[in-house]
């Protein structure tokens, strides 16, 4: 039965990967993960077909059962984390929004870039007196920064340039948020009003769904601010890569300190 399994999983393994190449290109990514996930899955498989697996000594076997075991549980904890905060969204009136940057190709917002800059717009629509901060620097092959082409977006999906801050610093979660704090406090000093404490300021972190629960974790443990999360969809052909990778960020934030367990 073993066998079987890890033979199917292996196979599941490439041609997943196979589809991910012919979706988004052979670029360096996470993706590859699937290509050595399926030949190691397969190259078990075929070791304990052949009987070479009892070859390995016992205690070196239990070893990697036991490893094997542990990332897997660790790794199930993670994403269940992760499903929690899927559909979030604000649970009062936000002051501003959020909208975590994501990959640019050339000067144009990626599919998944393009789900939350939809999702945050149709909220500031409704919502007019929320601020949308659209967050991030420029990486490589960006011929300008997500910011810059996230608030063109916007722009284009009808909302006003005078309802839109850039942070365009940033290269990661983490930097995104923090940025997007100074940005937001500048603003505020800039009105002439009498504007909230920290501990009064509603925010809402825009991201994919898979990516919520981070995103959510990171901006409270940058600010005092009350934090709430506004997902958006995740293309469906990448959603369990997406998922898979964030289960490993997570567990790499959470080992490092980065955010507290809630």
């Amino acid at each position: 039965m073993w066998i079987d399994l890890l033979n199917a999983a292996g196979i599941f393994c490439l041609c997943y990967f196979a589809f991910i190449m012919l979706y988004v290109g052979p670029r360096p990514s996470f993706h590859y993960i699937w290509l050595a996930g399926g030949i190691l899955l397969k190259g078990t498989s075929w070791c304990m077909e052949q009987g070479k697996w009892t070859l390995i000594p016992e205690e070196l076997r239990f070893l990697i059962t036991v490893v094997i075991t542990v990332g897997l549980l660790i790794l199930l904890i993670m994403e269940t984390q992760i499903f929690s905060k899927m559909w979030v969204t604000p649970g009062e009136e936000v002051h501003y929004v959020i909208v975590l940057g994501a990959c640019v190709r050339g000067t144009r917002v990626t599919s998944s870039l393009s789900y939350r800059l939809k999702k945050a717009a149709s909220y500031a629509k409704k919502h007019k007196d929320c601020m949308l901060v659209v967050s991030g620097g420029q990486g490589p092959g960006e011929d300008i920064t997500e910011a810059l082409a996230m608030s063109r977006y916007l722009q284009d999906l009808g909302i006003p340039a005078k309802r839109i801050l850039l942070e365009d610093k940033s290269v990661n979660t983490r930097e995104n948020l923090i940025f997007s704090r100074k940005i937001i406090f500048c603003h505020e000093e800039e009105q002439e009003k009498n504007y909230p404490k920290e501990e009064e300021l509603t925010i809402a972190v825009c991201s994919n769904n898979f990516h919520m629960y981070r995103a959510m974790a990171l901006a409270r443990s940058v600010g005092t601010w009350k934090v709430h999360g506004l997902a958006a969809i995740t293309d469906p052909f990448m959603w369990l890569s997406f998922t898979l990778r964030e289960g490993i960020a997570l567990f790499k934030e959470l080992l490092f300190g980065h955010v507290s367990w809630r």
